[in-house]
């Protein structure tokens, strides 16, 4: 069990590693043809909704990496982190990068879509893998930072020695 303990930290972020240089594969797919075509309001909206959707995870996204990268190197001296504290803030970090990256990589077929007047590309299988894999990497990232609340709120208090 002492091992099991020791070396789970070190499983979990391997497997998110691993699955974090896969899942470009998925997303890595051509956008096939696409003849031009007029754009019809309610393309524009969609496109206008889902881009909000990618918007706004991209700031909460990049905030909390940055936030969790200054947890992680100790900026704040008066945060004391835990080992389980410390995995915990690096996967959350990982999975928000991550969301960011995707979302990131979203606009930009977005851009292209655009460029070449082809709004169809909406549900291309690359532009949809991209926009899935910002929100579930995103998603993934809030259940993160659940678990670490959760583990906050139920850790142990540290003894202190009130020697005078």
């Amino acid at each position: 069990m002492l091992q099991l303990k020791r070396f789970w930290p070190i499983a979990l972020l391997i497997l998110i590693g691993v699955v974090s240089l896969l899942f470009p594969l998925l997303v890595a797919k051509p956008y096939g043809a696409c003849a031009v075509e007029d754009a019809t309001d309610l393309q524009l909206k969609t496109v206008s909704t889902l881009n909000d959707i990618v918007d706004l995870g991209l700031k909460i996204s990049t905030t909390l990496v940055g936030f969790g990268a200054a947890a992680v190197i100790g900026l704040k001296g008066e945060v004391k982190l835990g080992r389980f504290m410390r995995v915990m803030v690096v996967i959350s970090v990982m999975l928000f990068a991550q969301s960011a990256l995707y979302g990131v990589w979203w606009r930009f077929g977005v851009a292209q879509m655009y460029l070449i007047e082809c709004l169809s590309m909406i549900t291309a299988p690359a532009l949809q893998w991209r926009f899935q894999g910002h929100v579930y990497f995103f998603m993934l990232g809030i259940g993160a930072v659940g678990v670490l609340v959760l583990g906050a709120l139920f850790r142990e208090p540290e003894r202190e020695d009130f020697e005078t």
